[in-house]
């Protein structure tokens, strides 16, 4: 029904997509415990919550790319619609076997999206108060290696090339990042000369 090649780009987009938005998570919330002081110091609210809105956007996102392929009118474009396409048979093989991996990763924090995120089970509300969607350290990162060796795999099938997903894309958080520590060496600066000129100023307004 669809042809093979254009279901695969789209399909790569999506996963592309994931890839920049797990990276802009990391390199907000992933940068070691000074960065994540300077955070809380900052604006503990904010990064609170962005924080827990990046996390369960993560989340649905890793569930979304390995839901299954659905049947007849409602197909899902996932990593089990793209194993269940025409393919040779130790293409076929290969993928199945990469992608049970990915469904392995799935299995750690498919029940915050069901219970937490995209639904309100009421029993996970009212009685499981502990986090869900723990998964081992470094799992995320093998998933997204798991799902560029997927992706290669499927590319490589189809039109002979590879699928870098592991280039991902650029960032400019490191410019936030060194906005907030000039700051705060700013503030912790009480005889600079900038800071000098602004309470001269300051001053002066308060007098008039």
């Amino acid at each position: 029904m669809y042809d093979r090649e254009a279901v695969l780009i789209e399909f790569s987009k999506i996963c592309g997509q994931l890839k920049i938005e797990y990276d802009l998570f990391r390199s907000l919330f992933n940068r070691g415990e000074p960065q994540t002081a300077l955070l809380q110091s900052t604006a503990p609210y904010l990064f609170g919550d962005l924080y827990g809105i990046m996390r369960n956007n993560l989340f649905v996102g890793f569930c979304r790319v390995t839901d299954g392929a659905g049947s007849g009118q409602r197909l899902n474009l996932t990593s089990n619609f793209i194993v269940s396409l025409d393919w040779p048979s130790d293409v076929k093989a290969r993928l199945e076997e990469v992608n049970a991996r990915l469904l392995s990763f799935r299995k750690f924090v498919e029940p915050a999206r069901s219970k937490r995120i995209a639904h309100l089970d009421l029993r996970a509300q009212m009685e499981e108060k502990g986090p869900l969607g723990n998964f081992p350290i470094g799992a995320d990162e093998r998933f997204f290696n798991d799902l560029e060796e997927f992706l290669t795999t499927a590319h490589q099938a189809v039109n002979g090339g590879p699928f870098l997903l592991s280039i991902g894309g650029a960032s400019d958080t490191y410019q936030l990042i060194q906005a907030l520590v000039k700051a705060k060496l700013f503030d912790q600066c009480d005889k600079c000369p900038e800071l000098d000129r602004m309470n001269a100023v300051l001053d002066t307004e308060a007098s008039i």
